[in-house]
């Protein structure tokens, strides 16, 4: 893909506008929706912010690859489902995404090339920083208060018998 390239994923299409992010084998597009086919739900995050969606382009040269990349997408699928709630009368309410650390899959299409899959993903593009960078910064700061936790010098001692051994079998592994 490049800047101005127009690309159909599922029911949208799209218009590359320029680089959001990438990595070692994706890239993140900002891109404009030029259409919608079909009838759009208007509680759905496409009516609810129209314009703009991050596009993630994906090639996987192999099946392992294809099958993780296709998990991502099945994984924002089901964080969307999760998300859903039931008003009163029974209807879905979709709480706005912004509350939320997790992008909503809008469309995604899989194709098989000669020697790769393409996999690509319309989604909502959320603000701040990039999700695996706050994965990151948060594994980090989880590290450092499980670090900042008073450890025990030394295990405690277990129950012995009269005889000196341990009075529960597996005490002795404690």
């Amino acid at each position: 893909l490049s800047a101005g390239a127009e690309v159909v994923v599922g029911t949208h299409r799209l218009r590359c506008l320029d680089v959001l992010g990438s990595g070692s084998y994706s890239v993140v597009w900002r891109a404009e929706v030029l259409s919608v086919e079909g009838p759009v739900d208007p509680d759905s995050p496409t009516a609810r912010r129209p314009g703009l969606v991050a596009l993630k382009d994906v090639i996987c040269r192999s099946d392992s690859s294809l099958k993780q990349t296709v998990f991502e997408v099945q994984l924002l699928m089901a964080a969307e489902l999760q998300s859903l709630l039931t008003d009163q009368n029974g209807g879905m309410v979709v709480p706005e995404d912004d509350i939320h650390r997790l992008p909503t899959c809008l469309a995604h299409s899989v194709t098989q090339c000669r020697d790769c899959w393409v996999v690509r993903c319309a989604m909502t593009i959320l603000p701040g920083e990039q999700l695996d960078q706050w994965l990151h910064r948060e594994a980090l700061a989880a590290d450092a208060a499980a670090r900042s936790l008073p450890s025990l010098a030394s295990p405690p001692a277990s129950p012995r018998s009269d005889q000196g051994r341990a009075a529960l079998p597996w005490a002795s592994y404690l």
